[in-house]
């Protein structure tokens, strides 16, 4: 709904306000409201105001504002301080002074809507003030985080000032980065003036390096411009490089020349200049000697090590107007990329044809032998490719950096031939590769692979497998056979099958992050047809014996609502958004929307569980509760074409247990009993839970019937103390991530007549009282025993006081050390507090003591000294300290060699053996040998270099 009372001759002359209310964008088939949208505009002689107010942002001007002038005002207001060269008279605007405020409201409108590649937009805010007579500028603007493209940028920050004589601006940023590049502490900062603009750029380290600093200045010449580095301004990794005080670059007016730009230092360079002459468009060579790639690297990379190489060679263009020409001859040794060798690299490419780029590129060393050559043409109609490529041999090792961490540990060779023809669109791709004794590991599963020999072919139809193998760690086998069919490589169609014989798929160990881990042994049968619309997957597997596979449950799912009770009406006749029930285009057959099209999956799998194979649900990974369980289960799993999964089967446990976590030390281990059953109807989450576990405690029920023995001999008391297998049942129902549960207490059958069966009758009673029942589950599991109803008081040993003393201590602890580490920086203080009961003398007697140890690196860390002992604070050796209790134990640890692999101890120790032993003091010295290693027989006594693969 949109409401308007505007009037006025022109934009400049506008009063009135615009309300819109209830807007919807449909876009993706997603709905995005508006709430609001207001917009007002007051204009009076000498006062101007424009307001506008929505849920997506807002924004005040106040002051003398001339909309239509606004962008000639500040044009002609940069041209004061910098001539821009423009053509014709400058063009007059009414004088302006105003301030302004813009704030942004709702990102997602922004991030979702407009600019889909904005992943995200932190909301900020712009505010400042401008007098176009005072030549008075001031703004500054502020955004949280931007990421956009892959590219996160964190901490923006932008500051422009002005006054009559010098404009300054500065922009900061706190991070540029995406998954491989790190640019930190990011500054661009310009002072604008007398036609000339002094800007710098800096980049520092988070130890306050310099990372890279540029700075020159850029002054306006007639028909161009023209840029001089400072002869102290080229700074790479805390190195000041050196600069020619003549250099300079003229641009503009198309026109590129260079005279003298040489950069220098640390005997590495990088020149560029033009090639003598008057004309404007003359050759400008740019030659790199001893250029180290690490240099730039270091800069941006996120980890140390991504780009190392030497450049060398030279690179010229020509003919900077319309059909510009280059010709390159570079070679780069040594390269590496993520600190993996590849080789020596050289190319050659040119286009001296007009739209004609000839290349020709070979790689050798480090196990690689490959060359390239050919041709790309450019025209109407799709450019044309002619592209050849001989694989005499390709170390696999050196290119596991461009799999992105997809592959890990990859080795072996490669070798074949390839050659492209066709155009970009549509390519023609012919050859063979074959693989040679190669090995991966794949992060997705983590099981180690490999492949005898391998051949893949390409005959311009697709890609053919043939007799493909892949072995696991035991030998087992996977083959693939079949293709997958393409003429242009964006639409594939596939017709490929996969079989495999109690073959190791996963082999992931546990991680803190990790979703799913463990062993999975597979035989299986699969085939895979159709298209890439819609793949169609036919599937026979079997869980063999050895599979231990965990999975986490997800805590977004864990954290779901279930909703009840919203009923919405709706008129179809009469919908209330006409817009939104539109079903056909308009007259003419014009879209107002965009469509796109979907994949689906046609997935129909059966995939039974062996009896030996075992589930691990790990229900919270951080508490540590989890449920194991091993039987027989026989699934259905299928997709339907909007890729909903459903599955269908009954999980048989036949034995397992559940793990059940009290705070941060208890936990105690459940036996499920047999009969006990997981069922699918739904998703993979969708499980209904049938689960009967059982723990164990022997105790005495005393406590239990204290209260009824009023009366009773010591003697037929004391028959009550004698230990029962006390059986907790916990029984989980309902569904798996919200499962109800419910505990019950048992003796088993032969103890079910002890003590004429009132132990038994007590149980069969409290199970019927909801409350004590809770009271004395948690007894039992907590603390390993029965609560009597008064349990301050209870009638076994020590009580509660027991158990307080030890939590009390276990949290003064804890304490103490978070409070030495806040105020004694640079020194290792750990300090314990341990209190419990001691009888030692025969009676119970409380026992505290004060453990403290002091540890402190010297000589760059080679030296390290710790110092430590115990104090008794209550018990009868409490009398005995001294302050030398405190440094009863010295130990001296001194690496012998740089890495800590050698070390050297040397150490005195107070133990104390008892009340018989007494003290016993141990003195020593020993040699500590600290190894990694990925091979049992690949130990080796000395470092591997720094140019080796690391493992």
């Amino acid at each position: 709904m949109i409401t308007s009372n505007l009037a006025g001759k022109n934009i400049d002359d506008m009063n009135g306000t615009v309300d819109v209310r209830n807007v919807v964008i449909l876009k993706n088939r997603k709905r995005f409201v508006v709430d609001s949208l207001l917009f007002s505009c007051v204009n009076k002689e000498k006062e101007t105001r424009i307001s506008l107010e929505s849920a997506l942002l807002a924004a005040t001007f106040d002051g003398t504002i001339s909309i239509g002038d606004l962008p000639a005002a500040l044009g002609g207001h940069f041209g004061r301080y910098f001539n821009l060269h423009e053509s014709g008279p400058a063009k007059t605007s009414k004088p302006q002074a105003f301030t302004f405020q813009i704030a942004l409201r709702d990102p997602r409108m922004f991030t979702e809507v407009f600019f889909p590649q904005l992943d995200r937009l932190t909301a900020g805010d712009i505010q400042g003030n401008y007098d176009s007579e005072k030549r008075d500028l001031n703004l500054i603007g502020n955004i949280a985080g931007v990421a956009y493209g892959g590219f996160d940028i964190d901490s923006l920050r932008l500051k422009i000032t002005s006054n009559a004589r010098l404009l300054q601006a500065s922009l900061s940023v706190g991070s540029v980065s995406d998954s491989m590049l790190l640019l930190t502490n990011l500054q661009l900062s310009a002072s604008v003036g007398h036609d000339s603009i002094a800007a710098a750029l800096r980049s520092t380290g988070s130890n306050g390096e310099t990372k890279m600093f540029l700075a020159g200045n850029c002054t306006s010449v007639p028909d161009g411009y023209q840029w001089r580095f400072s002869p102290d301004g080229v700074v790479f990794q805390n190195t000041a490089w050196k600069v020619p005080a003549d250099n300079a670059i003229l641009f503009g007016g198309g026109r590129l020349i260079a005279r003298n730009v040489v950069l220098s230092g640390g005997g590495q360079s990088l020149s560029v200049n033009s090639a003598d002459g008057n004309t404007p468009q003359r050759p400008v060579t740019l030659t790199f000697a001893g250029f180290d790639l690490a240099t730039l690297s270091r800069v941006v990379e996120r980890d140390s090590g991504l780009v190392r190489g030497v450049l060398n060679g030279i690179l010229v263009l020509r003919n900077q107007g319309k059909q510009r020409a280059f010709t390159s001859d570079v070679k780069v040794s040594e390269f590496s990329l993520a600190r993996r060798m590849v080789g020596d690299i050289a190319l050659r490419a040119n286009n001296q044809t007009e739209n004609v780029y000839s290349v020709s590129l070979d790689i050798t060393g480090n196990g690689n032998d490959i060359a390239g050559q050919g041709e790309y043409r450019s025209k109407e109609g799709g450019s044309e490719l002619n592209l050849e490529c001989d694989l005499k041999k390709v170390n696999l090792a050196s290119i596991e950096p461009l799999t992105f961490g997809a592959i890990r540990r990859l080795s072996g060779t490669a070798s074949g031939h390839m050659r492209v023809t066709g155009t970009i669109r549509e390519p023609f791709i012919t050859g063979n590769v074959t693989l040679n004794n190669t090995a991966f590991d794949p992060a997705i599963v983590g099981s180690y692979l490999r492949i005898a020999d391998g051949r893949v072919i390409f005959d311009g139809k697709g890609i053919h497998f043939g007799s493909f193998e892949v072995f696991d760690t035991l030998g087992n086998k996977a083959s693939l056979s079949g293709s997958v069919l393409t003429s242009n490589f964006r639409n594939f169609s596939y017709d490929f099958r996969v079989s495999t014989k109690k073959f190791l798929l996963m082999n992931k160990p546990a991680s803190r992050d990790a979703l799913y881990y463990g062993t999975v042994f597979l035989d299986s049968d699969i085939s895979v047809s159709g298209d890439d619309r819609k793949p169609v997957i036919r599937m026979q597997a079997q869980l063999d014996k050895g599979t231990d596979f965990a999975f986490v449950l997800p805590e977004s799912e864990t954290g779901v609502q279930q909703r009840f009770g919203i009923v919405r009406f709706l008129d179809v006749k009469n919908p209330s958004n006409a817009i939104m029930s539109r079903s056909k285009p308009a007259t003419g057959g014009t879209r107002d929307t965009t469509g796109t099209w979907h994949s689906s999956i046609d997935l129909t799998a059966n995939v039974e569980v062996n009896k030996e194979s075992r589930l691990r649900i790990l229900i919270d990974p951080i508490a540590g509760d989890s449920l194991v369980i091993r039987g027989e289960a026989t699934f259905s799993v299928a997709v339907d074409p909007s890729g909903k999964m459903a599955v269908t089967g009954r999980y048989a446990i036949t034995d397992g247990s559940y793990q059940l976590s009290f705070g941060q030390f208890i936990r105690r281990e459940f036996a499920i009993a047999k009969g006990s059953s997981l069922t699918w109807f739904g998703g993979v989450t969708e499980a209904n839970v049938d689960i009967t576990a059982i723990y164990t405690v022997k105790t005495s029920a005393l406590d239990l019937v204290q209260d009824q023995l009023v009366g009773l001999s010591q003697e037929e008391r004391n028959k009550y103390k004698q230990t029962l297998q006390i059986q907790v049942y916990l029984t989980l129902d309902g569904k798996l991530l919200a499962p109800n549960i419910h505990f019950r207490l048992d003796l088993p059958p032969e103890g079910r007549g002890v003590l004429g069966g009132s132990i038994y009758a007590k149980l069969n009673e409290i199970n019927g009282q909801e409350s004590e029942l809770n009271k004395q589950v948690f007894a039992l599991l907590v603390l390993g025993r029965f609560l009597s109803s008064s349990p301050l008081a209870s009638a076994g040993d020590g009580g509660l006081t027991g158990f307080a003393r030890s939590s009390v201590s276990q949290i003064l602890s804890e304490q103490l050390n978070r409070l030495s580490e806040k105020f004694i920086p640079g020194v290792g203080l750990n300090v314990g507090v341990e209190s419990y009961q001691d009888y030692s003398t025969g009676t119970a007697e409380g026992r505290t003591q004060l453990q403290l140890a002091l540890t402190k690196q010297l000589f760059d860390e080679r030296v390290t000294v710790q110092v430590g002992g115990n104090a008794d604070l209550e018990g009868p050796r409490s009398q005995q300290n001294a302050l030398n209790n405190f440094a009863g134990d010295i130990k001296v640890a001194y690496k012998m060699t740089e890495d800590g692999r050698w070390l050297l101890q040397v150490f005195r120790q107070n133990t104390n053996a008892g009340a018989i032993e007494g003290d016993l003091v141990e003195t020593g010295v020993g040699i500590v040998f600290t190894i990694d290693y990925d091979r049992l027989f690949g130990i080796t006594l000395t470092p591997v270099s720094g140019g080796g693969e690391e493992r």
